[in-house]
């Protein structure tokens, strides 16, 4: 869809700057790199500050092209102090026209809406978008802040017209945010995510960097709602294989393929039990471990860091809820490295993303049912 040379590449970000008064000041900069990856920004920013009726909290564009235009998308915050996004509209990604907020179905959702982002696939429109300010909500909106995403009709660009469903948080899990999403050449629509949010205080401070990245992941709409499933390039990593095929009530080891960072492709059958427990990065008496249960009597999947390793941001809890349908058969699928873990339950729609600094002797996995008998098969794969 692109009108320049395919060898060059637009980026446009936010330069968050403070004057001597300590008022913040956003711009919106652009920059071009080339096929050598040599960077050119462009000197004069395409907007400065924030437009009339918005506080300085003006970020996050996001740009796609649609019917011979470019689009731009912030996240804002109103003068009543609520959050929204702004759309704006190019034809040569140079000058940019405030078209207006989306017009969506939830005017009154956060003090500010981070890292906006509107795609559409499966015949959906998506707004996906991390608000601020929301309170706790049972087993919703446990952390410092949230993200997740609108899905409804497609964007009406004449009106800007967004009608949708309940707000669905992506991700039940503790470090999940800043979500951006792009389009592969085959149509597919692939997420990223930062592995922490802001304000949290994680372990590795200490040597000078503090987040990481979610592994991609595949976008589809089932029901009405997004689902992710770990993009399908990632099977290019698998190396030594272990057959997993065990059952058994009490506790179960599963084979360990001799270095922690795997992927997990399971199937747990709860046919002849109600609850299991799966134990990954355990010690080997498995008093300290990142414990999965999945409970078909309450519908339930439970993630429970608390005895994972080092304690970080106890303070918004230790434990993560999220209500499932969990037939008698369930397919969990987990990528554990050295400080995360990544569990996506069924097709996608429960996924659970954590950071989790466990011991160096933190190496086994165990699986254990309390009240009946459990079998658990599929394959662990070591991680190239």
């Amino acid at each position: 869809h692109l009108n320049f040379t395919p060898t060059r590449l637009f980026l446009m970000y936010t330069g968050n700057t403070w004057n001597r008064n300590w008022v913040r000041v956003p711009y919106q900069i652009g920059t071009w790199m080339n096929a050598n990856n040599q960077v050119k920004k462009n000197a004069v920013p395409y907007l400065t500050g924030s437009p009339a009726g918005y506080t300085p909290h003006f970020r996050d564009p996001k740009l796609w092209h649609h019917d011979h235009h470019y689009y731009a998308l912030l996240g804002a915050q109103r003068e009543n102090l609520t959050g929204t996004a702004l759309l704006y509209q190019s034809t040569d990604l140079t000058a940019w026209r405030l078209l207006g907020e989306v017009q969506t179905d939830t005017p009154d959702f956060g003090f500010m809406w981070e890292c906006p982002d509107y795609f559409e696939v499966d015949g959906h429109g998506v707004l996906l978008f991390c608000p601020q300010g929301l309170s706790a909500d049972g087993n919703f909106f446990n952390n410092v802040y949230q993200n997740g995403c609108f899905v409804g009709e497609p964007l009406n660009y004449a009106t800007r017209g967004f009608h949708h469903g309940a707000f669905q948080e992506l991700d039940a899990g503790f470090d999940f945010y800043a979500t951006q999403t792009m389009q592969a050449p085959d149509g597919r629509r692939i997420l990223s995510s930062w592995m922490g949010i802001s304000e949290i205080h994680y372990p590795t401070e200490q040597y000078h960097y503090s987040g990481c990245l979610v592994i991609p992941r595949e976008l589809s709409v089932h029901h009405n709602q997004l689902v992710q499933q770990p993009i399908r390039k990632l099977t290019s990593l698998r190396r030594e294989r272990q057959t997993v095929n065990q059952i058994g009530p009490g506790t179960v080891a599963l084979p360990y393929t001799g270095q922690v960072s795997q992927e997990f492709d399971l199937t747990v059958s709860l046919a002849a039990t109600q609850t299991v427990t799966l134990d990954f990065r355990a010690d080997v008496l498995n008093q300290h471990h990142t414990r999965l249960t999945l409970d078909r009597g309450r519908q339930l999947c439970t993630l429970d860091r608390s005895q994972a390793g080092l304690s970080f941001a106890e303070q918004w809890g230790t434990v993560r809820h999220r209500r499932t349908p969990l037939g008698e058969r369930v397919r969990v699928h987990v990528f554990v490295d050295t400080s995360s873990i990544e569990i996506f339950i069924g097709d996608g729609a429960t996924v659970f993303t954590s950071r989790i600094f466990p011991a160096a002797n933190q190496t086994q996995t165990f699986v254990t049912s309390s009240d009946g008998q459990a079998q658990v098969t599929g394959s662990i794969w070591n991680l190239a």
